[in-house]
């Protein structure tokens, strides 16, 4: 019994002895594994950031390059324009400018562009296309609204984390401060194109810039525009903006001086109002002009704050012709031009003295033609002072007969009309001072003598423009 006992207390730690070893045996495996698959997993991760890190290196170093900086333009302000008498009739203002970088919101566009429509309560449709068409026209940034008021200012901000990609700026925005009265002197300014912007990058223009188009913006332009700066702000992967790195602040543009005189450029406004026509005042001093006005006219600052459609169709559409300043436009001059007649006959001894005689019957005979005096019943005897005094067409007919053209024409030069006064206004046209050579090239014809009767009282062919008579009269005065 005794020996049965420890028999099977033999066994029994035979089993435990043999369980413990098949124990170890399997946690050593399972251990085993473990291992082997830890390693297998830190050699298959090396072997990715070797790819990534040094295969993949010059491709992502390149990128890392491109996405890592972003360059935000600080505009420049431009010059201001004053007059001689000091009144300031261009200058700047401090504006809330809406953007949005359709580079930050992609594929999430129409979602920013529907939120932002209900916060300035505008049309959703209306918004995307008017994006779209900028997206596709302009580079960069686009603008969504310029000039915003406090409140819209302050329902973005608050909404700002729900809306990436848009940016409230505060940029400074030309501001014309005598409207219509300034248009075609000033002319205005406009926001460049994208054809316009692959010319003059190289020059520092930025694809939001303005330039001007007409007028002394036009003529001035690389004066008063300035010099940009740039802001350079680190972007992460995921499009956020980080630190600053650099900060290159604007040039200003020149302050110009004009020598136009503010009250007689508002007083030729008031007269030229509501009629169609040019007033141009010149200094006799040096010539200067003192005032220049076109009517109608258009309010400059509608180019900036913009036109609503009515508005532009209105406007580009009109038979009146706005945008023509007719201070610059070549027509006949009429009656004007008749001192340019005097003053060839004078010159060619024609006229030996102002005393000398015409009688004016109120017309003049030509062969089989007849030239009509305004004067219907004629001025009688009338001398040289007389006949400018009542600028009786009779006594130029005759002065006129007696001249030939291309020395009438020569003189007229002499006196600068039919070029350039040298403003460098590209809308200012040279005129027409016709002679001999230009009528046998232009219609394969003679010159009549009857044609240079004609010319001689400002009619005809001829044609100048008010401001070149303007410095006829004040180089008289």
């Amino acid at each position: 019994m005794k020996r049965f006992k420890e028999d099977g207390f033999l066994i029994r730690e035979f089993f435990k002895t043999q369980q413990k070893i098949l124990k170890g045996i399997f946690w050593e495996k399972r251990l085993f594994w473990a291992k082997f698959l830890i390693g297998f997993s830190f050699v298959v991760l090396w072997l990715r950031f070797f790819y990534l890190q040094v295969v993949k290196y010059p491709y992502y170093f390149k990128k890392a390059k491109e996405r890592s900086v972003v360059n935000y333009v600080i505009k420049a302000p431009r010059g201001e324009i004053v007059t001689s008498d000091g009144v300031v009739v261009a200058t700047n203002r401090a504006v809330f400018q809406l953007y949005l970088d359709p580079e930050l919101i992609k594929n999430k566009e129409d979602e920013v562009l529907y939120k932002l429509s209900k916060i300035l309560g505008e049309d959703f449709g209306s918004l995307k296309e008017r994006y779209y068409l900028a997206k596709k026209t302009f580079l960069g940034r686009v603008l969504i609204k310029r000039n915003l008021n406090w409140d819209e200012v302050a329902k973005i901000m608050v909404r700002r984390y729900y809306l990436p990609g848009v940016k409230i700026e505060v940029e400074s925005e030309r501001f014309y401060s005598y409207g219509e009265a300034y248009f075609h002197l000033l002319g205005y300014i406009s926001k460049i194109t994208l054809e316009e912007y692959k010319i003059l990058k190289e020059k520092g223009y930025s694809m939001e810039d303005y330039i001007g188009r007409m007028g002394i913006e036009r003529a001035f332009e690389e004066r008063l525009k300035g010099k940009n700066g740039v802001i350079e702000i680190e972007r992460d992967a995921y499009g956020r903006l980080g630190k600053e790195i650099n900060r290159i602040l604007p040039v200003p543009g020149e302050d110009l001086v004009i020598t136009v005189n503010h009250n007689l450029q508002m007083k030729a406004y008031e007269l030229l109002k509501d009629k169609k026509g040019a007033i141009v005042a010149l200094s006799p001093k040096d010539g200067s002009i003192l005032a220049m006005v076109s009517s109608p006219s258009i309010d400059p600052q509608k180019f900036i704050d913009g036109f609503t459609q009515e508005e532009w169709e209105r406007v580009n559409s009109s038979p009146e012709k706005p945008f023509l300043n007719r201070a610059l436009q070549a027509y006949p001059p009429g009656s004007t031009y008749k001192i340019i007649t005097a003053i060839a006959a004078l010159k060619s001894g024609i006229v030996s003295s102002i005393n000398n005689t015409v009688f004016c019957p109120g017309y003049f005979r030509m062969g089989s033609r007849i030239f009509r005096c305004w004067e219907a019943k004629g001025h009688g005897s009338v001398n040289f002072i007389k006949a400018i005094a009542y600028s009786c067409d009779v006594y130029f007919y005759t002065l006129a007969s007696k001249l030939d053209v291309d020395y009438l024409a020569e003189v007229s030069k002499e006196w600068g009309l039919g070029k350039t006064t040298g403003l460098g206004w590209s809308e200012e046209k040279e005129g027409l001072i016709p002679n001999r050579a230009w009528k046998e090239k232009t219609f394969k014809e003679p010159w009549y003598q009857g044609e240079t009767v004609v010319m001689g009282i400002g009619q005809g062919y001829l044609l100048v423009t008010p401001l070149q008579m303007a410095r006829v009269y004040m180089a008289i005065a």
